[in-house]
Order: C-alpha cells, then sequence, then structure tokens
C-alpha cells in the first residue's frame, strides 16, 4: 500500500515540475509542455487515487468485519431476526412497542465472513427522552452501516416508516415479517412489492424478502443474503485502504486533482492548476506522514533537470 501510495507522490511531483517548467518556458519563449500532455499525467495520477478509494469498502470490511443494521418500526420483530441470527437470546423480545432502546451490538461468523450485528431502536415519532436518544442512534447506524435490513411487519404495513431509509436505498434490503400473516392482512406478495416501489419510486423487487421470524420461514434466505454481501474476494497481491485517515485524506486529494483536470481541459493558468495540484500532493504527503515545504519543487528542478 504504502508503494502505491509513493508513486502517486512521484506522479504528482513529476506533473507539478512540468507545470512549473511551463510557467518560466512561457516567458522565455520556449514552447511549454501542452495541457494536453499535462493533462493526460493527471488522469492516470487520478485513476490510480481513485482505485485505491473504490478499496475502501472492501478494505474496511476486512478491517472491521461487516456492518449489518436491523431497522424499523417498533415491534416488527427486529429483536426476533436478531437474536435469531446470533443464536443467542441477547436483546428482550416483548409485545411492547419501544422495548429496544438503545444501540445492540453482536459478531457472528456466517460462511466465514466476519459480521457486526446490530439490533436498533424502533424508529417512530416519540416523547420518550430515553427512546428519543435510541432513535438518534439508529438514525447513525444507518449512516455507518454496510447493509440495511428493514423489518416491516405484515400486520401494520401502512405504518412503515419507509421515509428513514429513502436516503440508503442503495444499500437497503427490505424484511418483510410475520409472512404467516399475509392472508389474515388482506395482502399479497405482489402487494407488498408494488406498496414498497410506490412510496419509494424505486425498483426494489429483488431485495424484499418474505419470513416469519416466529416460525423460522425464509431466515435460511436471509443468512444466504448476509454470506453474499459480507464475502469480500480479493487477491492475496491486491493492497487496499482499511482506515478511515487514508481514505480522507485521498478524498480530499482526489477533489484537488479533479478541479487541477478541469482547470486543464478549460485551459486556464498553469499557475491556477499548479495550486491544485500541489494541494491534492500536500494530502498524499499528509497520508506518507511526510512534510510539504518549499524544498519540494527545488528537489524537483534538481531530478528532472527542467530549465537546462
Amino acid at each position: 500500500l504504502s508503494s502505491r501510495f509513493e508513486i502517486i507522490e512521484e506522479e504528482l511531483i513529476l506533473i507539478l515540475a512540468h507545470l512549473e517548467a511551463s510557467i518560466d518556458f512561457s516567458t522565455e519563449d520556449i514552447e511549454p509542455h501542452s495541457f494536453l500532455e499535462i493533462q493526460g499525467q493527471a488522469e492516470s495520477c487520478f485513476s490510480k487515487i481513485n482505485d485505491l478509494l473504490a478499496s475502501y469498502s472492501k478494505g474496511k470490511i476486512l478491517n472491521d468485519g461487516f456492518k449489518m443494521v436491523l431497522a424499523g418500526a417498533p415491534n416488527a420483530g427486529k429483536s426476533s431476526i436478531y437474536n435469531i441470527l446470533l443464536g443467542e437470546d441477547k436483546a428482550i423480545v416483548t409485545d411492547i412497542a419501544g422495548t429496544t432502546r438503545d444501540i445492540l451490538q453482536g459478531q457472528y461468523q456466517e460462511l466465514g465472513s466476519s459480521v457486526q450485528l446490530i439490533d436498533s431502536a424502533g424508529l417512530r415519532e416519540s416523547d420518550d427522552k430515553v427512546e428519543k436518544i435510541g432513535i438518534e442512534k439508529t438514525k447513525s447506524a444507518l449512516l455507518d452501516a454496510d447493509a440495511i435490513f428493514f423489518v416491516c411487519d405484515i400486520e401494520k404495513f401502512s405504518e412503515t416508516p419507509l421515509e428513514m431509509v429513502r436516503p440508503y436505498l442503495d444499500k437497503t434490503y427490505f424484511l418483510v415479517n410475520k409472512v404467516d400473516c399475509l392472508a389474515q392482512a388482506g395482502l399479497s406478495v405482489e402487494g407488498i412489492q408494488g406498496y414498497l416501489e410506490d412510496s419509494l419510486d424505486s425498483q426494489v423487487g429483488d431485495r424484499i424478502y418474505m419470513l416469519s421470524a416466529k416460525n423460522m420461514v425464509g431466515i435460511k434466505e436471509v443468512k444466504s443474503l448476509i454470506s453474499d454481501l459480507a464475502e469480500v474476494n480479493m487477491d492475496h497481491s491486491e493492497s487496499m485502504v482499511t482506515q478511515y485517515r487514508h481514505f480522507d485524506y485521498l478524498t480530499k486529494a482526489s477533489q484537488h486533482l479533479e478541479s487541477g483536470i478541469s482547470l486543464l481541459k478549460a485551459q486556464e493558468s498553469y499557475d491556477l492548476i499548479a495550486l491544485e495540484v500541489q494541494s491534492c500532493l500536500q494530502q498524499v504527503y499528509g497520508l506518507l506522514g511526510k512534510e510539504y515545504d518549499d524544498q519540494v519543487l527545488d528537489k524537483v528542478f534538481k531530478q528532472f533537470c527542467i530549465g537546462k
């Protein structure tokens, strides 16, 4: 991983050197490096940074385990499903809504994958001070989750707080619980799918799982889904970003370099472009634990003999 960071550093220094040389050459009536040439170098470097950024999703799972949150309205069956998946009665299960008021976390292995399973407070409007704190923690957990299993209660299906997961649809799966009450509730599988898709303005049919925590129906399919989601396929020679600190530096570096490439495409002044590349390089230096100073360019000019 360090060697990949250093390659990016070297490429940025070369780009910056060409930019600085172009600034100097332009005053001496010497043909500077073309915008297109420097743009090609910058885009190559930008691709390397973004490849590392893309590896973070897998790296985070390898480092911390796959984080899966059970969410939904109170009394929908979240805690029952949580206990079944963990294989122990860790969460209190009652018919009283709002029993779970805090975040519960459990760790289990599913076909070799490490899963961090989180049971959360039911999502609803509440005047209870303690329950409100739990609901805020649930909202924070949704943001940080690798996947959300949103539990819907067939008996109270129309009361499902779907708006809570609208921002996270790309990582949300719907567990429609109490399937044994389907006919009694006057619902059908097709009707449930249509209601969810109409309410969310999204095609979620392939992410709906019908189950009954009480009768253990559909649990095998849910476990198989978790295993598929949590599996990290990687080559043993592959290096990936696993720490948020690295991810943060790379994100900022990518943003600065993207701005620099936009300026190159617009053929703005070399000075403006150089500022963005310098800012990008400063982030990479932070990543490597190095200090960026005025001597960097002096070293570049000596190394590449630019201007001779």
